[in-house]
């Protein structure tokens, strides 16, 4: 083999050996970092009341753990024959760690029909450039009334 021979194979092989850690660096950043953002252990998450009337605030229990401390972004409904979303609420600044909590302070609007109903939720962790991680949950059922 001559030289230029020799520094093509150099250039050739390192070439493959960026590309092969690039592509294991993607694969990490996609599927394993921050996965999972939290962990909810109560789900379905006890409410503080089983009747609710129009205009009035719901709190529920949850019991968690946060692994990661990028903002969270909640995506609430109200779940029966019906879904009724609310509108997304985002927090940043939480820390690790955790704990049981009180949570929820979602307003019943005033259009909602009565019913029985659940929330439904899904956070959403956008934990880096690649990947956006997700955490379902719910609450029990209770009565709306008028």
């Amino acid at each position: 083999m001559n030289g230029l021979t020799k520094q093509i194979n150099r250039m050739l092989l390192a070439t493959l050996v960026l590309m092969a850690v690039s592509i294991a660096g993607a694969v990490y950043l996609y599927a394993f970092d921050q996965n999972p953002p939290s962990a909810i252990f109560n789900s379905p998450m006890p409410t503080d009341k089983t009747e609710y009337h129009i205009g009035d605030t719901i709190f529920f229990l949850i019991d968690y753990c946060r692994y990661t401390d990028v903002a969270v972004t909640l995506h609430t409904s109200f779940s029966n024959n019906l879904i009724f979303n609310v509108p997304s609420k985002t927090f940043a600044g939480a820390p690790r760690g955790c704990g049981t909590v009180t949570g929820g302070n979602i307003v019943i609007p005033d259009n909602l029909p009565p019913g029985y109903y659940k929330l439904v939720g899904k956070n959403e962790y956008r934990v880096n450039f690649l990947a956006t991680r997700y955490v379902d949950w719910y609450t029990t059922e209770f009565e709306i009334v008028k």
